[in-house]
């Protein structure tokens, strides 16, 4: 049975495993049996030769006596003094047989190995130190030992030892939480390493990939390069960190059960599998940690004895990661057991505590903060659950300031939602329609604001006042460079006539650049910088949204959770819940599980994908998550609600909201309201508060971009408006509506409008206008969606220059320098993406926010050309009328609908940002006028009146 901090426990002993896999050895291949008294030979013909002490060293490994290979290698020592790496590999067998004095044997071996000139000696030595040091929260004596392997690793003149020293600083990047600078290194490590570098780099390199993809909440693949590793170890019968490995794979496996990806009962087998491999190897370390696993997937006694025996071999191991988690398990397991154990769970929560403290494990400090939290919420008064609560949560929100910003420091926050979740989901779960409930059901909503795009409002309040300084930056040069070159590959790979294996060549050095560009892209947002609140000050209090909005105007947010998995504690949180908030009220609202809602949202968009005929059969899956998601909150809204503004959580981002219906024959929800969708509250009150943002402009024009001519492409198929051209080629489908769709928008717009088609729709004369002149920027064209890859998500245009490719991508959006412009992205998918955790989707819509927008109309799915043309069309004429944005494309879609168009054809639009935006002013007659006009036709008819008099 999990526990209940199944997640947090597994992000902080994730942790773990790339310091505890990267200082695997090798001199030689591997493969090959190694005995005693081989070893003992090679010592004796070369003794300066490394490879008889490493022999010994394998010896052990593949299950040999450990007193017998460190006596020939004490002996070996006295024999031969200068060769220190003998005695490199006797800390290192030490280490193995949980001798507590290794590290200062591998330190006077590695200072004696420098002294001698044996750099290669001194980057395997040096490295296992350093993680030593850096375990133990010595960061400046860590990192200075990397320097020294640096150096080393340069003399020998190996680039494969230069890869060893990348990972090693990766390593250290881990244990300062800058997730970026570990995966920019580790990426450069792989390119040097594979297919042919030595097997045990090889082997760390997919290590760290693994906990690299596990940050990413990438499950799966991250199994999958543990799995790699695996099958690497195994070939070299190298049993001591298969186990290592192993144990990342089980970890992975309790998330993947979580998720239903993975039946339990081969999570069980990996579990026995990865405890008989520690026991075998005698990987103690491994064996501790996999007793906690045991343990989490156990209950009552059999958990507590887990958890005990996990302390007493993590201990005697130095396992000091698994040492705080099996006490802090301890903790919370007697705490199960009931009030009568409370003292003793609070003294083992106190001593994880105070353990994490002292050593520098943050991770696993946060982590017993929420745990002790957890146990205040069940023995103690509810107002100081939720201090500890908060306090909790203050000390998390601490761990983000060190990392980069952006999409990396994301997604490694993201494995404490469940901390937020928890919080959240209690206070709600205690609300009624009580006045007392006001004060709880305000701290839910902005706990979890705290966890809702915090990267996204943090860029938006920071980046626009710095990003002219920055431009004029060297990286800032440097990241167009490289930009360029990407460019360059990416028009190779659009030709649908480019042959598989040079294709293949250009994918890897597309692959190469993009490190480079990501790297860049890190340095500039360093560069930028963030607002320094770590503790989330800035996030709009309930109060503060209801002063926001109009009285005919909703916000709903929603919070998905299934809870966690087997919690052993009575907590009621694992739920998902509603919070309705109008102008003077607001409700907390009970839903369905997160698993349940996933699984109806993919039913209904298999229907709709399906054709005619599953459109049809999807009117009972809407009707369905209608009751699931609006029903219950439309019953309790005033009468003069018209407009929703709906803040999604997980799969809701997907949802087509406007399409709802609370039965087969009633209306679709988009007839009687008007719908947008914003990632947090935050993030709308601050588009709501930019200047200019409340009145309409006093003039408005539009740039509209259509039926670029990118090259190389060819029409094939049905007319949809969306492209995949990085295995295939680019394959476009002519978009014969895409002139109508244009020129309806540029003649409501105003005079000042621009509609670039052909070689004049491109991406350079995009970046190149003065875009402040445009209310409106209208992008009717294909997109590329890539979910793997996101940032290669791209608008696609013609090139323009020879330094442009067509291909606006996600990582050059954000330097558009908009100001609260509408984006029209008149194209499939704009809206869709990977999730994100917190942060949402990562779409080319969230990237036009990036970029300064005020909000952007987007495709949920793909657009076939001739409904999109229609839509849009409609939307233009509507916004012509000087209408908000939600009202004109609700008056678009409606329609269209009665129209006969199905939902799959109009529901797929949806804005994201501030509905409220007019970017077109009324075209009336100012005031002044219509009173001259008045008085001239009172004129006439007085005068028209004396005629007949006379």
């Amino acid at each position: 049975m999990v526990s209940v901090i199944s997640r947090g426990s597994a992000c902080r002993a994730l942790v773990a495993v790339p310091l505890l896999l990267f200082a695997a050895t090798a001199v030689s291949g591997a493969g090959a049996p190694y005995r005693l008294e081989l070893c003992r030979q090679q010592i004796q013909d070369d003794p300066k030769a490394p490879a008889g002490y490493y022999c010994a060293y394998r010896y052990v490994l593949a299950g040999g006596n450990a007193d017998e290979a460190v006596a020939l290698l004490e002996e070996s020592f006295r024999r031969h003094p200068r060769a220190h790496r003998a005695m490199m590999f006797v800390a290192w067998i030490d280490r193995i047989r949980g001798r507590s004095d290794w590290p200062e044997t591998l330190g006077r071996a590695v200072e004696g190995m420098e002294a001698t000139g044996d750099s290669f000696g001194v980057v395997y030595g040096g490295l296992m130190l350093a993680f030593r040091l850096g375990e133990e929260g010595r960061i400046a004596e860590a990192t200075e030992m990397v320097e020294r392997c640096a150096r080393a690793a340069r003399a020998t003149g190996d680039p494969t030892m230069e890869a060893r020293v990348w990972v090693g600083e990766g390593v250290l990047a881990v244990r300062q939480q800058d997730h970026s600078r570990d995966i920019h290194l580790l990426r450069r490590a792989e390119k040097v390493v594979f297919p042919d570098g030595p097997y045990d780099i090889r082997c760390t390199v997919m290590d760290n990939l693994g906990s690299d993809y596990w940050y990413l909440g990438r499950y799966r693949k991250a199994f999958e390069a543990f799995e790699t590793a695996s099958r690497l170890r195994e070939e070299a019968h190298d049993l001591w960190w298969q186990a290592a490995v192993v144990h990342g794979m089980a970890l992975c496996g309790m998330s993947l059960v979580e998720e239903g990806e993975m039946e339990p009962g081969d999570l069980d087998r990996l579990l026995e599998w990865g405890m008989e491999l520690a026991i075998t190897s005698s990987n103690g370390e491994v064996e501790a940690a996999m007793h906690v696993l045991l343990g989490r997937r156990s209950s009552g006694e059999t958990a507590l004895w887990h958890y005990r025996e996990a302390l007493e071999i993590a201990r005697r191991e130095g396992g000091i990661v698994t040492e705080i988690e099996a006490m802090e398990l301890l903790g919370l397991g007697l705490a199960a057991r009931g009030p009568e154990h409370r003292e003793e769970a609070e003294r083992w929560l106190l001593e994880a505590e105070r353990r994490a403290t002292v050593t520098g494990h943050e991770f696993a400090r946060a982590g017993v903060l929420s745990t002790k939290a957890v146990v205040q919420t069940i023995f103690g008064p509810p107002e100081d659950a939720v201090r500890s609560h908060l306090e909790a949560l203050d000390f998390i929100e601490s761990l983000r300031t060190p990392a980069v910003p952006g999409a990396v420091r994301a997604q490694a926050f993201f494995h404490w939602g469940y901390a937020y979740h928890r919080l959240a989901g209690w206070l709600l779960s205690r609300t009624d329609a009580s006045p007392e409930s006001a004060g709880l059901r305000a701290l839910a909503f902005s706990t979890m604001e705290r966890y809702r795009a915090r990267e996204l409002l943090d860029h938006l309040e920071s980046h626009r006042g710095r990003l002219v300084e920055v431009t004029q930056s060297e990286p800032f040069r440097r990241h167009r460079e490289v930009l360029a070159r990407i460019s360059g590959v990416q028009r190779v790979l659009t030709d649908p006539d480019l042959g598989q294996q040079e294709r293949e060549v250009r994918l890897r050095e597309l692959g190469s650049l993009e490190e480079d560009e990501s790297r860049l892209r890190d340095e500039l947002e360093r560069r930028i910088g963030s607002t320094g609140d770590p503790f989330g000050a800035g996030i709009p209090t309930l109060d503060a949204i209801q002063d926001l909005l109009a009285p005919d105007q909703a916000l709903l947010s929603y919070q998905l959770w299934d809870g966690e998995a087997g919690a052993v504690l009575p907590l009621d949180t694992g739920r998902s819940w509603l919070i309705l908030v109008t102008r003077d009220r607001a409700w907390s609202i009970p839903l369905a599980s997160r698993s349940e809602l996933r699984l109806r949202l993919e039913i209904l968009e298999g229907l709709l994908a399906s054709g005619p005929g599953g459109e049809n059969e999807a009117t009972p899956a809407l009707v369905r998550l209608h009751g699931d998601l609006v029903g219950a909150a439309l019953e309790l809204l005033p009468p003069e609600v018209r407009r929703l503004v709906i803040v999604p959580d997980d799969v809701l981002f997907r949802c087509p909201f406007g399409a709802l219906k609370a039965s087969r024959e009633g209306p679709f929800l988009a007839r009687d309201f008007e719908i947008s969708m914003v990632p947090s509250a935050g993030v709308w009150a601050h588009l709501k508060r930019r200047p200019g943002s409340a009145a309409p402009p006093q003039r408005s024009a539009a740039l509209v971009l259509c039926t670029p001519s990118p090259g190389g492409a060819i029409p094939r198929g049905e007319s949809h408006r969306a492209a995949g051209p990085w295995r295939e080629g680019l394959h476009l489908e002519p978009l014969v509506h895409a002139e109508e769709e244009a020129r309806a928008l540029a003649s409501v717009a105003g005079p000042g409008s621009v509609i670039l088609s052909g070689e004049a729709a491109s991406e350079a004369a995009l970046k190149g206008a003065e875009l402040d002149g445009f209310t409106i920027l209208d992008l009717v064209t294909h997109a590329v969606v890539d979910e793997d890859q996101p940032e290669r998500s791209a608008i696609i245009l013609a090139p323009g220059s020879g330094e442009e490719d067509g291909l606006l991508q996600v990582r050059e959006i954000p330097f558009l320098a908009l100001h609260g412009q509408l984006v029209i992205l008149s194209s499939c998918g704009s809206s869709a993406g990977p999730l994100l955790g917190g942060e949402g989707v990562q779409s080319l819509a969230r990237a036009f926010l990036e970029a300064g927008a005020g909000a952007v109309v987007a495709s949920l799915w793909r657009l076939e050309d001739r409904a999109a043309a229609e839509v849009l069309t409609g939307l233009a004429r509507e916004l012509g009328r000087g209408l908000r944005l939600s009202d004109a494309l609700r008056r678009a879609q409606a329609t269209a609908r009665d129209g006969g168009m199905p939902p799959a054809g109009w529901a797929g639009l949806v804005i994201v940002g501030d509905g409220d935006i007019r970017p077109i002013p009324a075209r009336g007659r100012p005031g002044w006028q219509v009173f001259l006009a008045g008085l001239a036709l009172l004129a006439a008819v007085l005068a028209s009146m004396a005629r007949r008099s006379r």
